[in-house]
């Protein structure tokens, strides 16, 4: 009776340890702010994160844009009046972080 038992536990017990226990973390997103800088005479405009329109830049000055997520991969556009496009893929790792949008 004692094998039995035994035998049943293991066998119960087996798909256990194969199977693996898991747990969903979930993380909430924080959010941040970043400075946009020009870095070049040309490059000024209308500023572009993710899609949306988030403000003017001057050529050498900055701005602040808040509300985004920190530790996600932002894109920022940058169009002048004469149509000329200017871009930069970062990624936000923390806030008040500092993107230079050059010229090229």
């Amino acid at each position: 009776m004692r094998k039995f038992l035994l035998l049943f536990g293991i066998i119960a017990f087996l798909p256990l340890l194969f199977l693996g226990c898991t747990a969903e973390v979930i993380v909430p997103i924080t959010y941040g702010s970043v400075q946009i800088c020009s870095d070049s005479s040309g490059v000024y405009g209308d500023v572009y994160v993710d899609g949306e329109y988030a403000g003017y830049v001057y050529p050498y000055e900055c701005i602040t844009v808040g509300g985004l997520a920190i530790g996600r991969r932002h894109t920022v556009r940058i169009v002048n009046p004469w149509g000329y496009e200017y871009f930069r893929s970062f990624y936000l790792d923390y806030s008040g972080q500092v993107v230079t949008v050059p010229p090229y």
